[in-house]
């Protein structure tokens, strides 16, 4: 697969705005590159048997989680927020494990790629 570019443009929370958990910025637009390199990589995984699709793909960068929630009222103006945008070429594909624990996330390298 070849180099592509992602636009982030906008903030949002998870899992929803009622029980905000993770704060992230995502694009209001999928890159179709970006979601066959999601689909190619979802596929490959499945016949390894090493992986378990557990959500839908939503790409974002995640900016910030929220230990104890936070009240919905709080985020409302934040989110609301005109970010502009910020492209960000792909160039490489990194696969990462995160696991979560009481003291925060904990990530390890699985992959990493270029990309042509």
């Amino acid at each position: 697969m070849g180099r592509f570019n992602i636009t982030f443009n906008r903030l949002g929370v998870f899992p929803n705005a009622r029980h905000p958990k993770v704060i992230w910025i995502g694009s209001d637009k999928t890159s179709p590159d970006l979601v066959t390199l999601q689909r190619d990589i979802d596929s490959r995984l499945n016949r390894c048997d090493l992986f378990v699709k557990e959500k839908k793909f939503s790409p974002h960068i995640t900016l910030s989680r929220l230990r104890n929630g936070a009240k919905p009222d709080i985020l409302k103006k934040p989110l609301e927020i005109e970010t502009g945008s910020l492209l960000i070429p792909v160039t490489q594909v990194h696969l990462i494990k995160s696991r979560l624990h009481s003291s925060g996330a904990v990530h390890s390298s699985l992959f990493c790629g270029n990309l042509k």
